[in-house]
């Protein structure tokens, strides 16, 4: 991801399809609404 800026839908959905970073979302509140920091 870049740090300067939130990632996009878009890239998340990319990143959620190529890695296993579903596992980071199991330790928010799974607000569909919100972007994880990284």
């Amino acid at each position: 991801g870049k740090a300067e800026t939130p990632p996009s839908i878009e890239e998340l959905v990319l990143d959620l399809k190529n890695h296993d970073l579903f596992i980071y979302f199991g330790h928010g509140n799974g607000g569909l609404g919100q972007r994880p920091t990284y």
